[in-house]
């Protein structure tokens, strides 16, 4: 017998418990962060029920769209579930970015006490910038979360003065279990 070109009888058993990713979000247009606001970066409210962010779970975060900066200018992205904060990354960004594409990649990994948080944020080369920009995500501890109520998931970015702006055009969340 064959099931999508594997013969039933040689599936091997690593296959059997192969989990596959789920979308839970993907926004329905595009989100504009200006100015000096701490803004959210998704167009709507995500929440992450307790199924979502049980032990051995991951939800992986991708966020894509265009960044132009006038100077030099230190920008925060900041992580939340509910009220608590996973993350919060600062970092001077280059100056004369114009409308360099952007792309932010978050990955959250759940344990039976909280939840492990990688990503990093990359600024590709066009006009002023030469060499890609990089900037790495990565909580060192573990940050306690209780996974038994639901929570909102927030993805936020403030610059901290000037005319900037950064247009998320595709973003897209998932969930494995």
């Amino acid at each position: 017998m064959n099931l999508n070109g594997k013969d039933l009888n040689r599936i091997a058993q690593s296959d059997l418990g192969r989990s596959v990713a789920v979308t839970v979000y993907t926004n329905t247009a595009t989100k504009a962060v200006t100015g000096t606001t701490e803004t959210s970066m998704l167009d709507q409210p995500v929440t992450l029920q307790p199924a979502d962010m049980a032990s051995g779970s991951v939800i992986k975060a991708t966020l894509a769209g265009v960044i132009t900066t006038q100077v030099n200018i230190t920008a925060t992205l900041t992580l939340r579930l509910g009220t608590t904060v996973i993350t919060t990354s600062s970092i001077m960004l280059p100056n004369s970015l114009a409308n360099n594409n952007a792309r932010l990649e978050l990955t959250l990994r759940f344990t039976a006490t909280g939840v492990w948080l990688t990503g990093e944020t990359v600024i590709q080369t066009a006009a002023g910038l030469s060499t890609p920009f990089d900037r790495p995500i990565t909580n060192l501890t573990e940050v306690a979360v209780d996974t038994l109520t639901a929570k909102q998931l927030d993805i936020t970015y403030q610059f901290a003065s000037g005319v900037n702006n950064l247009t998320i055009i595709n973003t897209e969340i998932t969930s494995k279990k």
